[in-house]
């Protein structure tokens, strides 16, 4: 189950990558830097036009890479449940139901069969 688990994520995995790189080229290229004492002075600065303009076309970006990262994560988290319930629909199925009917009489082996298909 498992390599059918991590075969079935990897273009999902391989995009989680390229969005990730994209987002760290994004932050390198518009040369944001984590300032606390600016960031806490920043509704009352009005010298900044320039950086504004630049933060303003910036972030629209920034926030569809970082959404498009949580959706291709839930897309992920979607694959390996379908991936584990099948799995344990096989097992339980294996588990469950009965090599053989029997004759439809209900009595198998001298025990009554309680999980018997009804085919009619």
């Amino acid at each position: 189950m498992d390599h059918a688990v991590l075969q079935s994520c990897l273009p999902c995995l391989i995009a989680l990558a390229v969005s990730l790189a994209v987002l760290v080229v994004l932050v390198k290229l518009s040369g944001a830097r984590l300032c606390w004492r600016r960031l806490r002075e920043l509704h009352r600065c009005e010298a900044g036009g320039v950086q504004s303009l630049a933060f303003v076309l910036t972030v629209p970006f920034f926030i569809l890479i970082l959404m498009f990262i949580v959706q291709v994560s839930q897309l992920m988290v979607g694959l390996v449940v379908v991936q584990y319930s099948a799995f344990a629909g096989a097992r339980a199925a294996a588990v469950w139901i009965p090599a053989q009917i029997g004759d439809g009489s209900g009595i198998y082996g001298g025990h009554e069969v309680q999980n018997r298909l009804d085919w009619r």
